[in-house]
């Protein structure tokens, strides 16, 4: 059995095994990350190319643009929810484009 991974036991406590006990002790679960709602059009970009702080903001806004043109919906004027398709259609153009410039996209 790989002792590295936290265990979850049969009265549900998460433990994890200590070595230098030589036995599993109970530990608190990590918190909980919130999800995105389904209608949130953000997207999580990570710089994985050493990208300023400056770089990611002007990045970020005009990927935000180019998504725009690609999608026909702007989130920052909407002032309802657009169809589902198009709100997926404008995250996915945004995450291309910053993809596209360097950034890991979750």
């Amino acid at each position: 059995m790989d002792r590295q991974h936290p265990v979850l036991s049969r009265c549900r406590h998460l433990l994890l095994w200590n070595a230098d006990r030589k036995q599993y002790v109970v530990v608190q679960p990590p918190p909980a990350v919130p999800a995105l709602p389904a209608n949130s059009y953000e997207v999580i970009a990570y710089p994985s190319a050493g990208q300023s702080q400056d770089q990611q903001a002007r990045d970020r806004y005009e990927c935000h643009r180019w998504a725009v043109n690609q999608s026909g919906f702007d989130p920052s004027s909407a002032t309802q929810a657009p169809p589902a398709a198009t709100a997926d259609y404008y995250r996915r153009a945004l995450g291309a484009c910053l993809s596209g410039r360097g950034y890991s996209i979750n």
